[in-house]
């Protein structure tokens, strides 16, 4: 029996104002093994896991996935005997516990193969722009500018009255 660590994958935005702009963020985390398999085997993988999803505001998507695969290698090269499983949860708040099962068998011969367990969140939705520090000081310098010019205005048109 083997056995291995876990996967986390997570995404999170503190504050999601409405705008015209969308902004994705993501995370993914992996693990990958490659073994040999004896002739006449079967491999069989299971994963035991939580998924969940909490969002505080609406996002354009969201999607929180654990995916498991596994192949084996044929005498030509090309990978065979393909194991796909995965779960997701989509566009909202949801939580699930995961039990991922599946099986590789070999032939007559010895196969190499590979396994990855996948853990993925995904957040896309509209974000307002934050400008940066040096256009807030060309803002108040601007600012300070148009006033400097006013008073000047101002002083010079008493003085002519």
């Amino acid at each position: 029996m083997l056995s291995d660590s876990a996967v986390l994958a997570r995404s999170s935005v503190n504050h999601l104002p409405l705008d015209t702009a969308n902004h994705a963020y993501g995370s993914r985390s992996s693990r990958v093994a490659e073994f040999v398999l004896s002739p006449n085997t079967e491999l069989i993988f299971t994963g035991i896991g939580r998924i969940a999803q909490q969002l505080g505001v609406q996002f354009a998507l969201s999607e929180a996935e654990i995916k498991m695969s596994a192949h084996l290698l044929d005498a030509d090269g090309s990978w065979s005997h393909q194991l796909n499983k995965n779960y997701a949860v989509r566009y909202g708040d949801g939580a699930a516990t995961v039990n991922l099962y599946g099986s590789l068998m070999s032939d007559a011969q010895q196969r190499r193969g590979a396994f990855s367990l996948d853990a993925i969140t995904i957040l896309s939705g509209p974000v307002t722009s934050v400008p940066e520090p040096s256009t807030y000081a060309m803002l108040l310098a601007g600012t300070f500018m148009l006033g400097a010019v006013a008073r000047r205005r101002k002083a010079a048109g008493a003085r002519a009255a």
